[in-house]
């Protein structure tokens, strides 16, 4: 069966965790704290973490954010403070489960052998492995200096991914015309960030406008691109042009949800 580390300050529910689990074929472990569950972790490998959220020294939210700084062990906390706001950061850490005390024993032990199937595993793993290398491109482009190009499809969720960048920043969407156009971007404050929305078919004189521009850029400009980069000149969008004004460029997967 499997190696389960329990954390929780209760003498009580770690006790009683301990026997069902026990008695379910697993091995525990049981840790009094935050701080001793850390260091349970650091030297033993576990298949499993049950985590109670208010606990000494260290919360179990702190204890799964280290975890998931180079692990993907399944987590599943059992708490008395359970509420809509902890259960939606505990979900976006990725854990497994999220019950209130006291948990029904059978719904704990659907709930672990759901999380230690080979199936689970596997489809967990690969979600994780995408969303882990998208945020590493994310934090790549993150502090961009002038301009950005974001490579994508018709079905992107640019909005989604631009707030991910540029977070609580100010935007300014604008929609160059056929010809002119440079008092839309000279009018923009220096704190905007400008979106340039279907990049890839602006025109040529608007192309020539948004060269001058980020020349000399005021202000940040992300140009959002529904192409990839090799499609690029058959659209009239010249390749080298796209490179000077994205400075760093970001190709968003077809699968990412923003």
């Amino acid at each position: 069966m499997a190696k389960i580390l329990i954390a929780d300050d209760s003498t009580v529910c770690r006790t009683v965790l301990s026997i069902l689990l026990t008695n379910q074929g697993h091995e525990v472990k049981q840790a009094r704290d935050g701080k001793e569950a850390i260091g349970y972790l650091e030297r033993e490998g576990f298949d499993i973490i049950l985590l109670d959220h208010e606990m000494p020294h260290a919360s179990g939210m702190e204890v799964l954010r280290l975890v998931r700084d180079h692990s993907e062990i399944p987590v599943i906390i059992v708490s008395g403070t359970v509420t809509p706001e902890l259960s939606q950061e505990y979900a976006a850490l990725r854990a497994g489960g999220i019950y209130a005390k006291p948990v029904n024993p059978i719904t704990l032990r659907d709930g672990i052998a759901a999380l230690l199937s080979p199936v689970a595993a596997e489809v967990v793993v690969e979600k994780t492995d995408k969303e882990r290398a998208f945020d590493k491109e994310i934090a790549r482009v993150k502090d961009f200096p002038a301009t950005l190009t974001l490579l994508g499809s018709r079905k992107t969720p640019f909005a989604a991914v631009i707030k991910r960048i540029v977070g609580d920043a100010p935007q300014v969407e604008i929609v160059l015309p056929e010809s002119g156009g440079a008092d839309l971007l000279d009018d923009v404050p220096h704190d905007r960030v400008i979106v340039i929305p279907s990049a890839a078919d602006l025109s040529d004189a608007a192309q020539l406008v948004l060269k001058d521009y980020v020349s000399k850029p005021r202000a940040r400009v992300i140009l959002c691109v529904t192409s990839s980069i090799e499609l690029l000149e058959d659209l009239g969008f010249s390749q080298t042009l796209l490179m000077r004004f994205g400075t760093r460029c970001l190709e968003i997967p077809e699968d990412v949800k923003g």
